[in-house]
């Protein structure tokens, strides 16, 4: 799949990303993107999902209508020491959101440090 980490996830939460090409918002020159934009901009350009760590995505956007899937990183605090007890969830966020797509559906997905939550 194609991954695409919005500007607010540090870039080294890259590393729980395995076996998926990957690429951020800020490279793409898409730091100034609105989260509507980000989303619909995403889809245009081929990603499968974005990951983020915003927490009101889920009250902005119409998750009914979403242009592609989304993993929220429901986390404390944005550092990587937080991040990575939510990282470990990844995997099996990923995995049902492959799920999804194989019924040509989008969704999203919540990750914590408990694991994963689908919405």
């Amino acid at each position: 799949m194609r991954i695409l980490l919005d500007n607010c996830v540090p870039r080294p939460f890259q590393k729980f990303i395995v076996g998926h090409e990957v690429d951020t918002a800020y490279k793409r020159g898409w730091a100034s993107l609105a989260n509507g934009e980000l989303l619909r901009a995403a889809a245009l350009a081929g990603f499968d999902v974005l990951i983020t760590v915003d927490q009101n995505l889920k009250y902005q956007q119409n998750l009914s209508d979403l242009p592609l899937s989304v993993v929220m990183v429901r986390s404390v605090r944005i550092d990587m020491d937080h991040l990575s007890k939510c990282g470990i969830h990844l995997d099996a966020a990923l995995h049902l959101i492959e799920q999804a797509a194989e019924q040509q559906r989008r969704i999203m997905v919540v990750i914590g440090r408990e694991g994963v939550e689908g919405d």
